[in-house]
């Protein structure tokens, strides 16, 4: 789960994962430039992260969630 989208300032990742074992999260612009990168622990084979996009300029961006080689990927708006 992703919210809220559109974002304003945080923006909430939750997810059940398949194992413990750490996340991968990237937000690329549309140009498919990285503008953000984190590698976030599991516990519990629970993902939760927050992400501050105060300082991240309006518009559309790629949300990329990989774990095990295995991503997931979310379009997210800031507002």
């Amino acid at each position: 789960t992703v919210y809220p989208n559109p974002v304003d300032d945080e923006l909430n990742i939750k997810g059940v994962v398949d194992n413990n074992e750490d996340v991968s999260i990237e937000i690329f612009d549309l140009t498919g430039k990285l503008v953000y990168s984190s590698t976030v622990m599991v516990s519990d084979y629970t993902l939760e992260a927050l992400v501050n996009m105060t300082d991240f300029s309006s518009g559309s961006y790629m949300l990329k969630v990989t774990q095990n080689g295995e991503s997931n990927t979310f379009k997210i708006v800031k507002k």
